[in-house]
């Protein structure tokens, strides 16, 4: 819907896209005729024929017109025009609690103390008002330039006077901060938003949720049966009563949570006390505590006079690593130390994250040596580039199934696949595309291209399919295999691997006519594969896994790098650079063909999905949440000539 960006409807002219979500697109707009911004919230065109979500949409405007308080954001009205269906709300000049996070990794106690202070604040009056929230969460609440908390979004908000619709039988809310009630889809009231605020709370504190899993089943089930794990174990500056706070808030039975907000905040105030006191000599004449543009002052004011008083102590801990060796024990490095180490193949040259004014995930990435390059996500999303990557523009293609992967080959066409057999091809930066003609029923995960008339494409119920024409023409391949195939490699023209679920490794010989499998002890699922020769190769995929063969595929062992996070890529540089990256920021190097890794520390925990390394040695990262980073490395001369 870029193509409201500049026009006027009644006295709003659009002006940006804020962000994306579920329910539709929030926009930044000029109120012409009171002078200030606002954001305006449009309902997702493919919810139009849908009439309850139309019902629950103009709700939403409703039940947030009924909020005014100073720490929720307000609503302003409701327009209606033409196919479009908006709330007009109050415009925030500041950054989410979610992304705070995501860049601090935890909140100086202090400072969640005052987050959640005013959290507690604006939700309790919700609840007076007879409303609960119903998705309280880091994403949801935003800090102003004032230090100011708004909570936002009440878009499945339900008035508690509503009768009709008090059970809803669905699980309304986000995994991570779902209450146990809204887990099992049993009737929801104020306690759900207590237990999501206490889960929040946990979050500032330690830096993730406190039910954290790769697999959703998992998440539930802790929900529904575990306790939090104690914040001492993490901060031992905190006290006993900080644990019987979260571990009332999180109840699992909602009558032995806090009875309301209020009673909430009671204890929350006796635990600044008790912070305070504990830390009387770092807060006296400290104020109350302000973020301004997700920078707080108190993390400001804190880190400076923990910096004089701490020096002396930091001092005498790292001298006495060093003196012990304790360091050497260490495996974890800041990107910057890596690259700029003298065995390095590369320097590190800077990182920067790049716009993609999008909300929605990044599947794939891929680049040709003339620096064209393309970018595929959910909800059909398509970003292409001119410029080697400084400038991406998105491209409308109509197509809402998820993308997932993307290639091109010489002579400029770009491929595309995804959900429902989806195949696109252009040739022109998408500027016009066409449908491929394709056997229907699969979801395509993989395209490959050996080179400009050989290619591959790989998806659920372990199908394969083949080119010989560049892509004109795809005929499928036999094989007695059906589980998902996730990724795909030839070292020549003949020799081929694939692999998916349940381990599943495949060899070709005959340039991917027949495939066979590779028995191998592990079990689980392997997303990525890359070759370095006809020998050395490397799998990865779930639960940490890493596999390395030296004998061409005959025998795989597995590396343990200490992780048990998911791998998504994996990438043999060159023969003393292999670059391996995955969920919650995750990236690791091997300078030794992966017989051992390093972990890269980065300023970023957003979940990877694939990265390209570039003949201009730029490193491209793509994850979750439209994230995009780019890293330049610097080749180092050869000085032996």
């Amino acid at each position: 819907m870029n193509e409201l960006i500049g026009k006027t409807i009644d006295n709003y002219k659009f002006v940006s896209i804020l962000g994306e979500g579920g329910m539709g697109i929030v926009y930044k707009a000029y109120d012409i005729k009171l002078e200030r911004y606002v954001a305006i919230k449009l309902l997702n065109s493919r919810l139009f024929q849908k009439e309850e979500s139309i019902a629950r949409f103009k709700k939403e405007a409703k039940n947030q017109a009924k909020l005014s308080h100073p720490n929720i954001v307000a609503v302003y009205g409701f327009i209606e025009y033409s196919n479009f269906l908006g709330i007009v709300m109050e415009y925030v000049e500041g950054e989410s609690l979610e992304h705070i996070l995501e860049r601090m990794k935890t909140l100086h106690p202090w400072d969640a103390i005052y987050i959640l202070k005013q959290i507690l604040t604006a939700i309790g009056y919700a609840h007076i008002k007879g409303f609960i929230h119903r998705d309280v969460k880091p994403s949801n609440i935003i800090i102003n330039g004032d230090g100011i908390v708004k909570i936002m979004d009440f878009g499945i908000s339900k008035s508690l006077f509503d009768k009709g619709t008090t059970r809803t039988g669905a699980k309304l809310g986000t995994l991570y901060y779902m209450s146990p009630e809204q887990v099992k889809g049993e009737e929801v009231t104020h306690h759900a938003d207590i237990y999501s605020i206490g889960c929040t709370f946990y979050e500032m504190l330690m830096g993730t949720p406190p039910f954290d899993s790769e697999n959703d089943f998992d998440i539930m089930e802790m929900h529904l049966k575990k306790d939090p794990p104690s914040v001492g174990t993490k901060i031992t500056q905190l006290t006993e009563e900080t644990d019987r706070i979260i571990l009332k808030a999180m109840n699992k039975l909602p009558a032995n949570r806090y009875d309301n907000c209020e009673e909430f905040l009671f204890d929350i105030n006796d635990l600044e006390k008790s912070v305070k006191e504990r830390h009387s000599d770092l807060f006296s004449g400290v104020k109350k505590s302000s973020l301004k543009k997700s920078t707080t002052y108190a993390v400001v004011l804190t880190a400076f006079i923990l910096f004089c008083g701490l020096v002396y102590l930091a001092y005498r801990q790292v001298d006495q690593m060093i003196k012990s060796k304790q360091l050497d024990s260490f495996n974890k490095y800041s990107i910057t130390q890596l690259f700029k180490a003298d065995s390095s193949f590369y320097t590190f040259e800077n990182i920067v994250k790049q716009n993609s004014n999008t909300k929605l995930n990044l599947n794939s990435i891929s680049f040709l040596p003339n620096k064209s390059g393309v970018i595929v996500g959910d909800s059909g999303l398509v970003m292409c580039t001119q410029d080697g990557g400084n400038n991406w523009v998105r491209v409308n293609t109509g197509i809402k199934t998820t993308l997932f992967d993307c290639a091109q080959i010489n002579g400029g066409k770009i491929f595309v696949v995804g959900d429902s057999s989806t195949v696109l091809v252009s040739s022109d930066n998408f500027s016009d595309f066409q449908k491929v003609p394709i056997e229907q029923g699969y979801s395509f995960l993989k395209i490959f291209f050996i080179d400009g008339n050989t290619g591959f494409i790989l998806g659920s119920k372990g199908v394969i399919f083949k080119t010989y024409n560049g892509g004109a023409t795809w005929r499928k391949v036999s094989i007695n295999l059906t589980p998902y195939l996730f990724d795909i490699h030839f070292c020549d023209s003949y020799n081929g691997y694939a692999v998916g679920w349940d381990g599943v490794i495949l060899s070709t010989q005959d340039g991917g006519e027949n495939w066979q499998k590779i028995e191998i002890e592990n079990k689980e699922y392997l997303k990525s594969i890359d070759f370095l020769n006809k020998t050395l190769g490397i799998a990865v995929g779930g639960n940490g896994t890493i596999l390395r063969t030296a004998d061409g595929g005959k025998k795989w062992s597995s590396i343990d790098a200490n992780k048990q996070v998911i791998y998504e890529k994996i990438k043999i540089v060159k023969e003393d650079f292999v670059l391996l990256a995955g969920k919650k920021g995750t990236i690791l190097v091997s300078k030794d063909q992966g017989l051992t890794w390093t972990q890269i520390r980065v300023n970023f925990y957003y979940d990877i999905t694939n990265f390209v390394v570039t003949n201009d040695n730029d490193l491209y990262i793509i994850g979750v949440s439209g994230s995009i980073f780019k890293i330049s490395l610097i080749q180092k001369e050869n000085k032996n000539g």
